[in-house]
């Protein structure tokens, strides 16, 4: 045997292929069930991205109203907690848009008499000291309802109710929140 042949013996015991003469493919009802396998799993996979993406747009509005409005409301208490007392006659108390005027100091270090006021300016909660220019308390969300409602007991303490409904949206997403909070004037005992 030549050096040749016996290459090729070796090759083909090493590796054997097997025709059994018929050409193997598929069906056409096997393509027909690979086709729909794939459109079904297609279909699986697009519905499930789409859901995550709405669920992650709500999620980042929620986030976003409730850091904002938590925030602006944390430091609308802190302003109540100040005040000496509300100016019912130049507050709107009990109704929407709500206006809350109070009679308060500059600050717990300088006691200063000034007055802060609350209010909307469009969908924007604002705060106004004394003659100076209002400045925005909330940016990037909406506040579509404002009601300030006073607790004045015949003793002693005197109270603030806020009642504030946040919203964002983005495309055709909308989500609000409502944030509810009482604050007693502790400079008015």
């Amino acid at each position: 045997m030549n050096q040749e042949s016996r290459i090729k013996n070796i090759h083909n015991s090493l590796f054997i292929i097997h025709y059994s003469g018929k050409s193997r493919g598929f069906t056409l009802l096997e393509a027909l069930i690979y086709v729909a396998i794939i459109a079904l799993l297609t279909v699986v996979v697009v519905n499930t991205a789409m859901v995550m993406t709405v669920t992650s747009a709500k999620a980042r509005l929620k986030q976003n109203i409730l850091g904002e409005g938590g925030v602006s409301l944390e430091r609308l208490v802190r302003e109540i907690r100040l005040a000496d007392s509300v100016d019912v006659l130049g507050s709107t108390l009990g109704a929407h848009p709500g206006v809350l005027k109070m009679n308060t100091i500059v600050g717990a270090s300088d006691e200063t008499p000034i007055t802060r006021e609350f209010y909307l300016t469009g969908s924007t909660l604002v705060m106004k000291e004394g003659s100076a220019d209002a400045v925005p308390f909330t940016e990037n969300i909406n506040i579509t309802r404002l009601v300030f409602y006073h607790i004045d007991t015949a003793t002693t303490s005197k109270a603030v109710t806020v009642e504030m409904t946040a919203e964002d949206t983005v495309k055709e997403l909308t989500e609000s929140h409502t944030f509810y909070t009482t604050s007693v004037l502790r400079r008015s005992y």
